[in-house]
């Protein structure tokens, strides 16, 4: 009887421990990225940051707009400052191209995944009529259901490049 009472009070007092709550334990988080859109028909942007991961490794903060301009925001990134013209091809079809279909909100009671990488994305396009349209999304592995295909796709297109 008294082994189970300093098991249960060792049990709790770890619990209770600041160390120990969840609530302390810190996911990786980042923000909505911000891009401005270039002047133009047909202009676009896209902001991509990828945080997290087991190692940190696979972070990145890459900027590119339809004028060909890339910015890194990693210093320790080596950016060109413009995309091969195959892969500049590639990436303004996919953005002007791209539909974003609606998907469903994310639950806010979902939990945080500590080793995966989270990644956000702002997409800006002038559209129809000389619309300025933004589309943003953010998701981990576990959640990707929540933004659409197509935002998907250009951040996995974006990170993939050659910089």
């Amino acid at each position: 009887m008294t082994s189970r009472i300093v098991l249960v009070s060792s049990i709790s007092f770890l619990l209770g421990s600041s160390a120990f709550r969840v609530g302390q334990i810190v996911a990786p988080s980042i923000g909505t990225p911000s891009v401005n859109l270039p002047k133009g028909q047909n202009a676009w942007a896209v902001h991509v940051v990828r945080v997290g991961g087991l190692t940190g490794d696979g972070s990145g903060d890459i900027k590119i707009t339809s004028e060909n301009k890339v910015t890194c925001g990693d210093p320790d990134a080596h950016c060109k400052g413009a995309l091969m013209p195959s892969d500049f091809r590639l990436l303004s079809e996919l953005i002007l191209s791209s539909q974003f279909a609606k998907t469903k909100k994310q639950s806010s009671e979902s939990l945080p995944c500590f080793d995966c990488f989270t990644t956000a994305i702002t997409v800006r396009r002038r559209e129809a009529k000389n619309k300025d349209r933004s589309y943003s999304g953010k998701w981990e592995s576990s959640t990707t259901g929540t933004v659409p295909p197509d935002l998907i796709r250009i951040a996995q297109k974006v990170l993939a490049l050659d910089l």
